[in-house]
């Protein structure tokens, strides 16, 4: 009897480091993070970046992201994240990015509400390579719109998954012990909808990959204390962070030099802001600017300074894996 294959997806620290024999950390970059605008159609209870709430101002244009995007392949980076700020999807240019990235080399990841993901953009992101984590935390209608608000329809999504899972089941590739996907759901666990936890990791079957993280005390969150036990309560946090690492570990996870869980994106990675401020990781909105401006400073050098502050966090501070889950 052959033996069970374990999953990842393309891109994240499983597919790169077991099934592609990479090793971080040989190169400056392992990963970029490029946050589109803060457009959103959605306004969840949990979002990590007050999305929607900001005004567009001083976004530093598609040339000069062209311009990080090809000094990060230079540096050795093998996936970009698009994952923060705003709906990527509802970025104007997103597909003029997507192809840039994929001419250069890289793996796209782009974390989606789902809603726009229609037949011609599916079509599209598998034609350039990119991996999608479609976020999506309760299959119930009622539910969904509450959780979600907005424009948020679980119809909506379901419609645009079943497509979607045909295309993307296509390119399910086995190698190394592994099934590695280009398609994840990935639910942000709360107590709210913990006891959902079965029901969309089944509903993935064997043509999606499955991805739960528990909720961050960031952003959003912080203004609904009840989705993660309420401010008194801490208890119920804990079993919501407890049923969710009992079920797997993040996605992100990887190690650092020394060892130390860490996250990929966070550790080996560059993040910038839409307006061209570095943060620390693509979620952490409130680090923007005290590393400085991608407009106004080299690239090599903010990535020494972002390096520099991250090893300072995981020896003065023993790290945590997540910068923001860190309590």
């Amino acid at each position: 009897m052959s033996k069970q294959l374990k999953n990842a997806l393309k891109g994240m620290p499983l597919h790169l480091q077991q099934v592609e024999g990479i090793r971080f950390g040989k190169t400056k970059l392992d990963y970029l993070c490029i946050n589109t605008p803060p457009v959103c159609n959605y306004r969840c209870e949990k979002c990590f970046t007050w999305a929607g709430r900001h005004k567009l101002e001083n976004f530093i244009g598609i040339p000069k992201i062209k311009t990080v995007l090809k000094k990060g392949k230079e540096m050795g980076v093998k996936t970009v994240g698009i994952l923060g700020e705003g709906e990527p999807l509802l970025f104007p240019e997103i597909k003029e990015i997507v192809s840039y990235i994929h001419k250069l080399g890289m793996i796209s990841l782009i974390a989606t509400n789902g809603s726009l993901l229609v037949k011609e953009m599916v079509d599209f992101l598998y034609a350039n390579g990119a991996t999608i984590a479609l976020s999506l935390d309760t299959l119930d209608k009622k539910e969904y719109k509450k959780f979600c608000r907005g424009s948020a329809d679980i119809d909506v999504i379901k419609n645009n998954l079943e497509y979607a899972r045909k295309v993307f089941a296509q390119d399910i590739v086995e190698k190394n012990g592994y099934r590695v996907y280009r398609l994840a759901i990935h639910m942000t666990v709360t107590t709210k909808n913990y006891q959902n936890l079965k029901k969309i990791r089944k509903f993935c079957g064997d043509d999606i990959y499955f991805s739960c993280e528990h909720i961050a005390k960031v952003g959003v969150a912080n203004e609904n204390p009840e989705i993660y036990g309420g401010k008194k309560n801490i208890d119920e946090y804990r079993k919501v962070v407890k049923e969710t690492r009992d079920i797997m570990d993040p996605m992100v996870m990887t190690k650092t030099v020394c060892g130390q869980d860490a996250c990929c994106f966070y550790y080996y990675g560059f993040a910038i802001g839409y307006e061209g401020d570095v943060m620390l990781d693509t979620h952490a909105i409130q680090t923007k600017g005290i590393l400085g401006n991608i407009k106004e400073d080299s690239m090599e050098n903010l990535v020494k300074k972002s390096k520099k502050l991250k090893e300072d966090y995981y020896n003065k501070h023993g790290g945590h894996y997540c910068i923001i889950r860190d309590p």
